[in-house]
């Protein structure tokens, strides 16, 4: 018997009748899964990747148990000033992973189909929509998502909003660089904190903002030197935990939790052999339940992903005192 997809087939049935036992299976599976992570993780994955594992886990349960602390974006949402406010991030694409890791996903995306949605949207989206129209999942304090990259993203929350009551914030971003495009960028992220501060009842703290960005630099840093250090050893991962790094660097990115995160990385590879299969850079997402895949990818010691390009769409030092020479202060 497969224990997942028997627990998962149970989810799916008081789903339509009793979305609050539906809901609360999914946080004692999160719970148990946590659990996993921080006390019997495979043997064979290194601490960090622990971590890592943990982490994803973490933060997933962390929105579903306390929505009135968590912000709903997608991975391009400014997660730096959240923070400042006292509010983590999740975003749908990521939460619809761990409902498709409970073997569910087919329910709620049958579900949001069933109220209009178009077939063709992204399975992400829909099993999102699905969860949240069913109501097992709690409508987050605030919704923020941009026009980047995802063409899905803006209608996904639209759609969130008129039947639920999120409340959402859609940041538009130019497609191409000028002083007029930062300038409109910058005008929108003023409005969101003014949204923000109005919302928490707390003002913009740019000293706490300055220190969220100097613990992105040196996580940044941390992460270079182990990508560098990762070209000559071995250091085993699975397609799932690249994806984690998502978390790691997007969602959770200037948090202290994540510092040390990176920190270990950097540290722990050191310990590690040095590798002689093949190295693969990833570009785009992965399909990380495509079973031919898992058996390349998977501890393997013949084939090792060296990063995924979405971890790497900034690099940059960000400056931590620009805003002290604005003529402006938000």
């Amino acid at each position: 018997m497969n224990i997942v997809k028997t627990y998962g087939n149970y989810i799916k049935k008081y789903a339509g009748t009793h979305p609050a036992v539906s809901r609360k299976m999914i946080d004692i599976g999160l719970h148990l899964e946590q659990f996993r992570t921080e006390h019997f993780a495979e043997k064979t994955m290194p601490k960090a990747y622990q971590k890592l594992n943990t982490l994803g886990v973490k933060n997933t349960l962390h929105a579903l148990e306390y929505p009135e602390s968590t912000v709903w974006c997608n991975l391009f949402a400014p997660v730096e000033i959240f923070q400042c406010f006292g509010l983590s991030a999740l975003s749908m694409e990521c939460l619809s992973s761990f409902l498709s890791g409970f073997t569910c996903e087919d329910y709620f995306i049958d579900r949001a189909e069933s109220r209009g949605i178009a077939s063709t949207l992204c399975s992400y989206h829909k099993d999102f929509i699905g969860a949240v129209d069913s109501g097992i999942i709690s409508p987050a304090r605030l919704g923020v998502t941009t026009s980047m990259i995802c063409d899905g993203n803006i209608n996904t929350f639209r759609y969130v909003s008129r039947h639920t009551d999120l409340d959402t914030y859609v940041i538009d971003v130019p497609d191409s660089c000028s002083p007029e495009a930062v300038e409109y960028v910058t005008m929108q992220l003023k409005e969101l904190i003014q949204k923000l501060e109005a919302l928490t009842g707390k003002r913009l703290s740019m000293d706490d903002l300055s220190e969220t960005l100097a613990r992105e630099n040196q996580s940044k840093a941390y992460y270079k030197e182990f990508l560098k250090l990762q070209a000559e050893r071995y250091y085993p991962s699975t397609l799932t935990l690249q994806m984690y790094m998502l978390f790691a660097t997007h969602l959770n990115i200037g948090t202290p939790e994540t510092l040390d995160l990176f920190r270990s990385f950097a540290e722990d590879i050191k310990q590690y052999p040095k590798y002689d299969g093949t190295r693969i850079v990833w570009v785009h997402l992965l399909p990380f339940y495509q079973e031919t895949l898992k058996h390349y990818f998977n501890l393997n010691r013949d084939y090792q992903i060296q990063c995924t390009e979405m971890n790497l769409d900034y690099m940059d030092e960000l400056d931590t005192t620009h805003w002290k020479h604005l003529p402006l202060k938000c």
